[in-house]
């Protein structure tokens, strides 16, 4: 338990069952310059997993603490269900956490309902080039047509030609995202749940999906983008990550001072 006076303010990392008792110890969001005592503040049926902290001051997103606010929410989930809070959710005490959750008991645990026994599961896929400027050129008929006739144009008012250029292979690289994106989902119908698709974060990205599977079906999930990589051309390159918490997949709209729901 934190030894920080139950009137201070509460870093909030998520709700779950109020059955799911926990004490996880010093894990949490840094506090006095050491990882805050993780505990779980329940109220009726459901309850908050919060650590204590001195003051209601904005939470910065340095490495440690985003670290942090990951590891409670991967505690969590390896015991129970929880429905994950995004980082920097601070309420002024708990009493006023309290009251939040005295007033959403119903729509939070039929969420909780909803996502029992369930994980979300990652899938990058990036293209394995040494440019990928040439590469998507390469692959498309026009884009090479127009990019040899600027370069071996002797006109030096080329700058129309050379902004259709850059727009066209933009619309190209966009497509291909989309396409192979179709081709994932496609391949990898593991449920009714559709995935979420991720804005991508460079340049060679191609896709960054998130899945919601039951718990007892990552092994197969991994063993079926497996099997769909082998299938690819070498120059996609397949990364699984999780599981996680399904912050991706929450869908409650509460109002309070506790209420984003998004990773």
């Amino acid at each position: 338990m934190s030894t920080i006076a139950r009137s201070s303010a509460v870093y909030v990392y998520g709700l779950v069952r109020a059955n799911l008792d926990l004490d996880l110890g010093p894990i949490g969001i840094h506090e006095d310059g050491a990882p805050a005592p993780v505990y779980t503040l329940p109220v009726g049926r459901i309850a908050a997993v919060v650590s204590a902290r001195k003051e209601r001051s904005f939470v910065l997103p340095a490495r440690g603490d985003l670290d942090a606010h990951q590891r409670v929410t991967s505690r969590t989930m390896e015991v129970g269900t929880i429905l994950p809070f995004a980082f920097g959710q601070v309420a002024r005490n708990e009493r006023e956490v309290s009251r939040f959750l005295r007033a959403h008991q119903s729509s939070v645990s039929r969420e909780l309902d909803r996502l029992e026994g369930k994980v979300q599961m990652g899938l990058k896929v990036q293209w394995e080039v040494n440019n990928i400027y040439q590469y998507i050129i390469d692959t498309n008929p026009e884009l090479a047509y127009l990019r040899d006739r600027l370069f071996t144009s002797t006109d030096p008012s080329g700058l129309a030609e050379q902004i259709e250029l850059g727009q066209r292979f933009e619309a190209c690289l966009q497509a291909k995202r989309a396409q192979v994106v179709n081709s994932l989902v496609d391949g990898l119908a593991v449920n009714l749940v559709p995935p979420k698709e991720l804005p991508v974060r460079s340049e060679k990205a191609v896709a960054d999906l998130m899945f919601l599977i039951e718990r007892s079906d990552r092994a197969r999930f991994e063993e079926d983008v497996r099997q769909l990589a082998a299938a690819w051309p070498p120059e996609y390159a397949f990364r699984v990550t999780g599981p996680w918490a399904p912050f991706n997949f929450v869908e409650l709209q509460l109002s309070g001072s506790t209420r984003s729901y998004q990773s």
